[in-house]
């Protein structure tokens, strides 16, 4: 069995154009939750993000497949956040790739990304 391996890396973003919104949709007794997740001023995965919410905490999440030159890929988006104050959040971001169509060699396009961070209230 092959050992993992693991790249560490501390980052500082002191501001960051990200934006997340949420909202929800009554259809009968249901409800569909979505939300919107900007990173400057483009949306990243039109469409893809749902979330659940309870009481304080939430998590918005998404899942997509695609292609590029290197084959077919698919990946996961996943924001975990908490009420910290009435104008802030933390939040714990994490994302994975698996890149189908390029194997099992070392670095073939299979990683994962994490970071944890505050995000605070904008005035729209």
């Amino acid at each position: 069995m092959k050992s993992p391996t693991a790249v560490r890396a501390k980052i500082l973003l002191p501001t960051s154009e990200l934006r997340l919104h949420m909202r929800s949709r009554r259809l009968g007794y249901a409800s569909i939750n979505s939300g919107l997740t900007y990173f400057g001023g483009e949306e990243v995965k039109p469409g893809s993000f749902q979330y659940q919410a309870y009481m304080t905490n939430a998590v918005i999440f998404a899942s997509s497949a695609g292609e590029d030159r290197n084959g077919r890929w698919v990946e996961t988006w996943n924001f975990t956040l908490t009420e910290k104050n009435s104008e802030t959040m933390i939040a714990c971001f994490s994302r994975v790739v698996n890149n189908l169509d390029l194997g099992e060699a070392k670095d073939a396009g299979k990683f994962g990304l994490l970071a944890v961070g505050e995000l605070h209230r904008t005035p729209n």
